[in-house]
């Protein structure tokens, strides 16, 4: 069979309608596996941050001595700079959130090996709930895309935020970011739901959503920005039965749910902590400023480096945000969407605005901007809009935007998020992980057993990633007429 007759054929087996239902039906399931399976095999099994070692060091407490003190000054030797002393006590600064959830997984880790350690069963275990995390997140994407896309769009636009932004990296180490975006994801995927829901399911709607609110709030204290925004939204949008007084009960069960519940969770783990109903972790560590006084860095100087400087801008670590930018100004013309548009930009730019200004701006060891990974779906959602209806030419532009960050990200992924901070001019992927990558150097699990042949397992994980995305994305598309090819 000639070669352009196998072309033939191989497309038309990809376009089939077998292919296509398939891909239709079990889409949302595929690309929730698939992420979450890359994800697996990129753990990374070589490093412990600051961050990852008070996690466990929490988790440790809570399950070996029943509570959440470390140690005690003078016993216990904190591996951690996020630890901090109070009353002779040493105690986690970050918010606990991403800690409860890998609590249990951190507990199998202990029962394993028998006794604390930060390496091994235990370093493995608690990276999974991320690596799952990112994956429902972006499974999340394909959900809210599917509110204004068609499936292949949607479904694009979820394996863009999977495979070509630096949510991959951070799904291999045990950072909170990831834990963030899903939650945000969730919550704003539960407000379009409000706005577009009949009277009688806007409630219930309203529950989950604060849920979602505030989960993302014990994980990231700075998620506390979704709380006026996503509750202005329920409140102005007049989508579906907009009655006053529907949207006024849909704002209060939000409320109810998101600030209610955050205080009480807040409050108690506060009291059970320190003694105190309003003296936060983040309070203490930052020797009793507030948590706004945290945001003391220029926030114009902030977005410059977060969106266009090769350290730490957005655009360079996930070109396919690009796309987002031309999506905002189209989706805001629409009168039909502008409601959801100004609220996708609203989050974005919280979570954007308040980190730009953080006084640790650019996050110490970081590849890329670890503090936006929340922030990312909704600057990346907006791109739907720009693909959708795309010619040739734009198709390719579309994916060597997406390949770059594939790339960039599934090389990071391998060796290891952890490049210390130049200048703001300096490339962590021109002056670590490519380098890395050509001596040898990676932090995944199975690089010991694959000695001298871990080069292809990195480039079979690439190009997973760089194809089946669109194996899936075609098969979504019409199927064809059988083109018959000889024999």
């Amino acid at each position: 069979m000639p070669k352009y007759e196998v072309f033939l054929w191989a497309r038309q087996k990809l376009l089939s309608r077998e292919v296509s239902n398939f891909a239709s039906t079990y889409i949302g399931l595929i690309i929730l596996v698939s992420t979450f399976a890359v994800y697996l095999v990129t753990l990374n099994a070589v490093w412990a941050t600051d961050h990852t070692t008070a996690f466990v060091e929490f988790d440790y407490a809570v399950w070996a001595n029943h509570s959440f003190v470390l140690g005690s000054v003078g016993s216990f030797n904190p591996g951690s700079v996020d630890v901090f002393a109070y009353y002779e006590s040493f105690y986690m600064a970050n918010a606990p959130g991403a800690a409860f959830i890998a609590l249990p997984f951190a507990i199998l880790g202990f029962v394993l090996t028998g006794h604390f350690t930060m390496w091994g069963d235990v370093l493995l275990l608690t990276e999974v709930p991320v690596a799952l995390a990112n994956a429902l997140a972006a499974y999340f994407v394909y959900k809210i895309g599917s509110l204004f896309f068609k499936k292949r769009i949607s479904a694009f636009l979820a394996f863009c935020y999977g495979f070509s932004t630096i949510s991959w990296p951070f799904a291999t180490f045990l950072y909170q970011s990831d834990f963030s975006a899903l939650f945000d994801l969730i919550a704003v995927y539960f407000a379009i739901r409000i706005s577009r829901a009949g009277n009688a399911d806007k409630t219930s709607l309203a529950l989950f959503c604060g849920l979602a609110v505030a989960t993302g709030i014990m994980v990231d204290y700075v998620n506390a920005i979704l709380v006026p925004l996503i509750g202005a939204y329920i409140f102005l949008s007049r989508n579906g039965s907009g009655i006053l007084k529907e949207r006024i009960t849909s704002l209060a069960a939000f409320l109810g749910e998101s600030v209610g519940l955050t205080f009480f969770l807040l409050a108690t783990y506060n009291y059970a902590s320190f003694g105190k109903v309003f003296v936060s972790s983040e309070e203490l560590y930052l020797d009793g400023s507030s948590l706004f006084g945290s945001f003391t860095y220029p926030v114009y100087k902030g977005i410059i480096l977060n969106l266009f400087t090769p350290m730490r801008g957005l655009f360079f670590f996930s070109p396919i945000l690009l796309l987002g930018v031309l999506g905002y100004w189209k989706m805001l013309r629409k009168s039909g969407n502008r409601q959801e548009g100004i609220l996708f930009l609203a989050v974005f730019s919280g979570i954007f605005l308040l980190y730009s200004s953080w006084y640790s701006v650019t996050g110490g060891l970081s590849f890329g901007p670890r503090f936006l990974v929340g922030s990312i779906p909704f600057l990346l959602l907006p791109a739907g809009f720009a693909i959708s209806g795309a010619s040739r030419n734009r198709s390719v532009i579309i994916f060597v935007l997406y390949a770059a960050g594939v790339i960039e990200n599934g090389l990071a992924s391998v060796v290891g998020v952890l490049t210390p901070p130049g200048n703001w001019l300096s490339s962590p992927f021109i002056t670590n992980i490519f380098p890395d990558i050509l001596t040898g150097q990676s932090d995944s699990w199975w690089r010991p057993a694959l000695g001298s042949a871990w080069i292809i397992a990195v480039a079979l994980i690439v190009s997973f990633a760089l194809v089946f995305p669109l194996i899936c994305v075609n098969g979504l598309r019409k199927p064809e007429t059988p083109v018959a090819v000889p024999p």
